[in-house]
């Protein structure tokens, strides 16, 4: 596995470590509830979670591909590396989600209206709860690959 690879694997988990901190600071570090969030998504937030680390990986090897073509990192490179796999990530997890449980049936939902709850909700909270610590993990990162 080549060093770009593993640095964004250490900030995926790194991160995931720091949304699961602030959800509990959210939830008053209650762990009956923490758990019972867990378990009602698992499988999504298994497949996100595993779409993550594919997501960097791949990223991984195209820094490492841009390296032999540029011959340096910046920090943009991190900041966009991260933000590439929270984005990915996200779209996996709601994905699986959506066909899950919301597809249409014809009955109490449009696709507008099913688009709008597994899509751009989950976006809009992972965004807007992980931007700041996505941001920071990611100038790390970009310090880290530039070193």
């Amino acid at each position: 596995m080549k060093k770009e690879t593993k640095y964004i694997f250490t900030t995926i988990t790194i991160n995931l470590f720091v949304a699961a901190l602030v959800f509990l600071f959210l939830i008053n570090f209650n762990i009956t509830e923490f758990i019972k969030f867990i378990s009602g998504l698992f499988q999504n937030l298994l497949i996100g979670i595993l779409g993550l680390y594919l997501i960097g990986h791949l990223i991984g090897h195209n820094l490492n591909k841009l390296k032999n073509k540029n011959k340096e990192y910046n920090v943009l490179h991190g900041i966009l590396a991260i933000f590439g796999v929270l984005f990915f990530g996200t779209l996996i997890g709601s994905t699986i989600g959506f066909l899950q449980e919301g597809l249409p049936d014809g009955y109490e939902y449009s696709l507008k209206d099913e688009l709008y709850d597994y899509y751009f909700k989950p976006f809009f909270w992972i965004f807007m709860f992980g931007f700041i610590p996505t941001l920071i993990s990611g100038i790390i990162l970009g310090y880290k690959l530039k070193n």
